[in-house]
């Protein structure tokens, strides 16, 4: 039987945000996908969230749900990657216009509103 290897925290770092570039998930999602124990998980997501990378979504005494501070806003609705990869597509031409047309970079919030405008 070989030896387990011990991951990196920037490893573990990394890996949580990938987790994450699919959209909000518990720690227990994340740790299972990761194959970290739960404990580890929180530990870096709090970290995480400290250094304002990640945001706690949804807390409860059970349950804690995560999502990347860069994520686009989902409202947390569970879309397919088709849908989340779209939507970035489309979002990022708007932002790119908006640019060219005022010279700054549109707030989410504005560029929400001119999206579904």
């Amino acid at each position: 039987m070989a030896a387990k290897v011990k991951k990196t925290p920037e490893k573990i770092r990394l890996d949580i945000l990938n987790q994450l570039n699919d959209g909000p998930k518990t720690i227990s999602e994340i740790g299972e996908n990761i194959n970290s124990n739960w404990l580890t998980v929180e530990k870096f997501l709090k970290v995480l969230k400290k250094e304002r990378v990640v945001m706690e979504i949804i807390s409860s005494p059970k349950m804690k749900i995560y999502r990347r501070i860069d994520d686009l806003a989902y409202y947390g609705l569970p879309f397919s990657k088709d849908i989340r990869d779209n939507s970035s597509s489309l979002l990022f031409t708007i932002a790119e216009k908006w640019k060219s047309k005022t010279g700054a970079n549109p707030s989410k919030t504005m560029l929400q509103k001119v999206a579904v405008e």
